[in-house]
């Protein structure tokens, strides 16, 4: 039974699907968390100025926001480090952080979901040589896909990205709490269009770089079964 699943066109394209969606989410999530990235971005495009608050106060801030992503908290709730009463983000921008939130716990869903799949994969797939080979075959075809995809988004990108981050925020949003005013508001003010295509061209260039790492690994390990 286990052997016609994983011989299966259904159960080998979900393979596929999942190890593409594995690396594209694991990049993700790391840029998510990566708060000395967004310490150095700080710095480079000169938030200080625009805030009014220094680099060690912003850190602060983007550590708050990193632990709501990943706490059971219901609402953002931060305030200055210098003025503990005062709130630095207001009630849009509280609702629209709620928004962003649920997508990321979607992405953490899709990483482990996936990740469970792979290794429920691989511990099906290297039972026997010939199933062993279609694995690493499997993952030649996933990482190839992955790696034209992204270079071509990524192209796109460099031509579009206003337009795609525009599309991006009509499409996951059901709401206009993302309508922000770049003056006042202080999650535009931190966090300006630069900085989310800098972390775009970084997600990008993640995602090759580990597409390039899997199928260099697949085809050796592929060679090496034949």
């Amino acid at each position: 039974m286990i052997s016609r699943i994983q011989a299966s066109i259904s159960y080998q394209i979900v393979t596929v699907f999942a190890f593409s969606v594995l690396v594209i989410t694991a990049s993700v999530i790391w840029n998510i968390n990566d708060v000395g990235y967004q310490k150095r971005s700080f710095e480079n495009y000169k938030i200080s100025k625009t805030t009014y608050l220094n680099l060690d106060e912003l850190e602060e801030i983007s550590k708050g926001i990193r632990y709501y992503f990943n706490s059971r908290q219901s609402s953002l709730n931060i305030s200055f480090p210098n003025s503990p009463s005062t709130s630095v983000f207001n009630s849009t921008e509280i609702s629209h952080m709620k928004d962003v939130k649920t997508i990321i716990h979607y992405i953490y869903a899709l990483f482990i979901l996936t990740l469970g799949i792979l290794i429920a994969t691989i511990i099906g797939y290297m039972r026997n040589p010939y199933a062993k080979k279609r694995f690493w075959q499997l993952i030649i075809i996933s990482s190839s896909i992955t790696l034209i995809l992204t270079i071509l988004v990524g192209i796109l990108m460099l031509f579009a990205f206003e337009q795609m981050f525009l599309l991006f925020h009509l499409v996951s949003f059901n709401n206009d709490d993302w309508i922000l005013n770049p003056a006042t508001d202080y999650l535009l003010m931190m966090y300006p269009l630069p900085f989310w295509f800098s972390v775009s061209v970084r997600v990008g260039i993640m995602i090759i770089i580990l597409s390039i790492l899997s199928l260099i690994i697949s085809i050796y390990c592929n060679r090496k079964l034949a």
